[in-house]
């Protein structure tokens, strides 16, 4: 299975199903990789204590230790097989930005130029003509309408306006996608009416569990997916974070650490626990992020559509 393409490959009774019934592996703050500039000031998502601390070199280096959740840029995860992407979008201060389009990703600091990621995406789409991606910007900081009029301007002129697929109550496979030219969905959550090519956000529910502790995150997954719900949410959406969240003293006593020792442990429990699902829970995946995903774990999470359709994973090509 070539991961560039995965979603091309699938059978057709998959690519004529609902995409949240898909099984889709996600990258937590997809952005937030070696990008993250220690130079810049920190970030806008975080509080002025932080922000303050972080005007000393020596903080930055450490908080982008603790900040950085992906080994790859975008379009390396595009290549690796993610079909969803996790993006906090950021309208820096004006002493930051370089231009008034200057929109960037972040994590506690600044990181790529969000137009450049479009560019990404954009490429990546010319190249594999029947993946779709679900992009989901679920944080925005420092926007106003304006800012949010310019970004959404830009997103229509970077990817084009014809591939964004329009809100819809209906079910949206990727048959309908390729019927219809259609090559993203697009999750904001900025609340406008202006357009009805950005989805609201929830119609993508993504509870966080909140914790540090392997155990806690595998139980709050768990109860998350069996409470998951398609009749309040008529498209079906939904997100499993399979992810660790540091506690202040987990940095400050080990602030030599990074977050990728930290969430190692997280990630084979959660693909363990996704393989030990039941036929019924395991119909109710969809998107699942992880931080440091890889080709391994990419592969792991999209097998599982191979065995809801009723393939072996001895028999599928992996």
């Amino acid at each position: 299975m070539s991961l560039a393409n995965w979603m091309a490959e699938l059978p057709p009774e998959l690519t004529s199903r609902p995409i949240y019934s898909l099984k889709i592996p996600g990258s937590h703050d997809s952005g937030a990789n070696d990008c993250l500039s220690e130079k810049l000031p920190v970030a806008n998502d975080e509080g002025s204590p932080i922000r303050e601390l972080g005007k000393a070199p020596c903080i930055r280096r450490i908080i982008k230790r603790w900040a950085v959740t992906q080994s790859y840029s975008i379009r390396q995860q595009l290549d690796l097989g993610i079909r969803y992407l996790d993006m906090r979008v950021s309208y820096p201060p004006i002493d930051v930005r370089d231009s008034k389009t200057d929109f960037r990703l972040i994590h506690a600091l600044y990181g790529p130029k969000l137009l450049e990621v479009f560019r990404e995406i954009a490429e990546f789409l010319r190249t594999n003509t029947k993946e779709v991606i679900l992009l989901d910007i679920n944080h925005l900081y420092a926007f106003d309408m304006d800012s949010y009029t310019l970004l959404q301007t830009e997103a229509f002129k970077t990817l084009g306006r014809e591939l964004f697929c329009p809100v819809t109550t209906d079910s949206v496979s990727l048959d309908y996608m390729w019927e219809n030219g259609y090559r993203v969905i697009v999750f904001s959550s900025f609340a406008s009416n202006d357009s009805n090519l950005f989805w609201p956000n929830y119609m993508i529910p993504s509870p966080w569990p909140n914790t540090n502790n392997v155990d806690a995150l595998i139980q709050t997954l768990e109860t998350c997916l069996n409470e998951r719900c398609t009749v309040s949410n008529v498209q079906g959406f939904f997100v499993s974070q399979g992810v660790l969240t540091p506690k202040n003293y987990d940095v400050i006593y080990k602030f030599y650490s990074t977050l990728r020792d930290f969430s190692q442990q997280a990630t084979g429990r959660v693909l363990q626990w996704l393989s030990g699902l039941s036929d019924e829970q395991k119909a109710k995946v969809n998107v699942v992020i992880l931080d440091f995903i890889d080709e391994a774990t990419s592969r792991r999470i999209i097998s599982l559509n191979h065995t809801d359709s009723g393939e072996s994973l001895e028999t599928t090509r992996l």
